[in-house]
């Protein structure tokens, strides 16, 4: 192992890609040799952990806008590449980049890692990476700081804004002491790619003279589903992040979700 590969020494966990269509009311889900497909409503997840990160789509040279991922509590200093253009990878925090990057099509993303039904391993649950922006972060807001008490639903969308966009109604529902079983072990599985992954960003980002933190934060401040279950005396607000200034698994049938 290199000193440049250690992030990937520690596979990511993550299986599918989950994304939400402002135009057609509904989230999308994408992975590896799978064309991408919608999600049938009702859709439940258990949140393993939030993260944010800065994604997109330039349409003029039709290419991904992407960074790394940061800790609400930290820094929110990202490292954007908007691969084949000119003058990227681009440095520095959100407030000095948004502006520039509009033109990029980059976007503040809120990262949700999530646990979520599946056939295709033998426990019946996966790990997805799902991706909200513009004002479907302001619809996550409505029940963040109570993602950790139980499970979250998703029975459809809005009606269509005067621009036509639809975005996603959530609410909390129970999960069963087994589901909040399985999400602890997937999430430890997760956490332990993420402290890699934040090592090693972290270090490059502390060599610009930007100090980010080491990865580890204090634990009142933990966001993982594993860290609020070991800290008793987690206090909700500390989830209550206010929401940026800008604006995948196939599906299950309905009746035959474990939680």
């Amino acid at each position: 192992m290199s000193r440049s590969n250690r992030a990937a020494s520690v596979l990511s966990p993550v299986t599918k890609y989950i994304s939400w269509n402002a135009k057609t009311g509904k989230f999308m889900v994408r992975a590896k040799e799978m064309e991408p497909q919608e999600i049938k409503f009702p859709f439940r997840f258990l949140v393993l952990d939030m993260l944010s990160q800065v994604t997109g789509y330039y349409k003029a040279d039709k290419t991904q806008v992407t960074s790394n991922m940061v800790r609400q509590f930290e820094p929110q200093y990202f490292v954007v590449n908007v691969k084949g253009v000119n003058g990227f990878p681009r440095s520095g925090f959100w407030e000095t980049l948004k502006e520039p990057l509009r033109g990029y099509g980059g976007r503040w993303t809120k990262v949700i890692f999530a646990m979520i039904p599946s056939k295709e391993t033998k426990t019946g649950m996966e790990i997805a990476k799902l991706e909200l922006h513009g004002k479907a972060i302001s619809a996550w807001g409505s029940i963040e700081s109570k993602v950790w008490d139980g499970a979250v639903l998703c029975e459809g969308a809005t009606q269509p804004d005067d621009e036509g966009y639809m975005y996603p109604v959530f609410k909390i529902t129970t999960a069963t002491t087994e589901t909040e079983q399985k999400s602890l072990v997937l999430d430890k599985e997760l956490q332990e790619y993420l402290k890699a992954y934040f090592e090693v960003w972290n270090e490059r980002i502390n060599e610009k003279g930007v100090n980010v933190g080491q990865g580890d934060r204090p634990q009142k401040q933990e966001t993982s589903r594993s860290a609020k279950k070991e800290n008793s005396y987690y206090d909700g607000d500390d989830m209550n992040a206010p929401p940026p200034p800008m604006d995948e698994i196939p599906p299950e049938p309905t009746d035959d979700l474990p939680f």
